[in-house]
């Protein structure tokens, strides 16, 4: 039987967001109007373990609709995709590769909650991942967990306030990997999380873990730091670059920049806020506390008053690094923060 397909004439995916009171259902979306590729999900046995979200975005291959990308936003330009699924004949076209670098391109962060192995493998191919060891991969997108889905080696506790996140993927147990502590002598606390119904599914029940396994992760780390480091940062090299520097959305001189100036025009920042913030940013630019890399970020970060809601007690609850800003975690191979946009390469004179 042939597929009827939605038709794009004007090339351009419908996007569909929800109304900031509600999550969507992106299962309810796919039974609604797109009946043939929760078919073709179905007839696939393809679980979709992440329903709710924020954005529900077509994928498109020559104007037909060959699947989808469902997010969850944690700001404005903070996108963690939730879940993705094309069509089996349209696979092996970059459309994954196509819709990352839109994403990056237009000054959005990009995360990944959870993924499954098979995902993890075509960053690996698409060069945005590596192998460290046999079943050990760095990724320069990161990994967020779902709290209820951590588990971990110790009995310690993560704050479920804070966002858990990781560039570490265990090809083996088919999970990501937190690593809270283990440059502390007589310390090894390492978070991962439940199995995956579709990684299960594909491979088999995960194999049991021991402290044998813990402790070999840990020796791993402690013993390739510096090499390990250096891999993460050449892979972060390798993502695609925002378009929107410091140029488009600040500008220089008095007048506001077009990006600036359509938000004002459109209501979503008064003038006197949108000056306030450009005073800041110019400010932060010229001393390098802000980069072309974190801009957009920042921006949104005074835009949304994040900076109001910084919790400098947060700094003595974490045994993490953190971004000397806003106090939240950070990735050491990262330019800037990803929650509030600082440089974390910034050294004071």
């Amino acid at each position: 039987m042939t597929k009827k397909f939605i038709i794009r004439d004007d090339d351009n995916p419908k996007i569909i967001h929800n109304d900031l009171s509600d999550y969507l259902d992106v299962e309810s979306i796919l039974k609604k109007d797109y009946e043939y590729i929760y078919e073709s999900i179905l007839n696939e046995g393809f679980i979709l373990e992440n329903k709710l979200g924020d954005v529900f975005k077509e994928i498109l291959f020559e104007n037909k609709v060959v699947g989808f990308a469902f997010y969850e936003l944690n700001s404005a330009t903070d996108f963690v995709l939730n879940e993705i699924y094309v069509l089996p004949e349209f696979r092996g076209n970059s459309l994954f590769l196509l819709e990352i670098y839109i994403l990056l391109a237009a000054g959005n962060s990009l995360s990944i909650l959870q993924p499954t192995k098979n995902l993890v493998e075509i960053l690996i191919h698409y060069g945005f991942a590596s192998k460290l060891s046999k079943n050990i991969v760095a990724s320069a997108i990161s990994f967020d967990f779902k709290n209820e889905d951590i588990l971990s080696n110790s009995n310690e506790e993560f704050d479920d306030e804070q966002i858990m996140s990781s560039n570490i993927y265990d090809l083996d147990i088919r999970s990501s990997l937190f690593l809270m502590d283990i440059s502390t002598p007589g310390r090894n606390i390492i978070y991962y999380h439940e199995e995956l119904e579709n990684d299960f599914n594909e491979y088999g029940k995960r194999k049991s873990l021991n402290d044998s396994y813990f402790n070999e992760i840990k020796d791993l780390f402690l013993q390739n730091s510096e090499e390990f480091a250096q891999i993460m940062f050449d892979l972060k090299d390798k993502l695609p670059k925002s378009q929107l520097g410091f140029d488009i959305v600040v500008g220089h001189g008095d007048e506001f920049s077009d990006y600036m100036q359509d938000m004002i025009d459109d209501g979503i920042i008064s003038k006197n806020k949108a000056q306030e913030i450009k005073d800041v940013l110019t400010e932060e630019y010229e001393r390098g506390e802000v980069t072309d890399d974190g801009i957009i970020t920042r921006f949104n970060f005074f835009l949304n008053d994040l900076d109001s809601q910084i919790d400098i007690l947060d700094i003595f609850q974490l045994n993490t690094k953190i971004c000397p800003y806003c106090y939240n975690p950070i990735n050491l191979s990262d330019e800037s923060c990803q929650i509030c946009g600082y440089n974390l390469l910034y050294e004071p004179d």
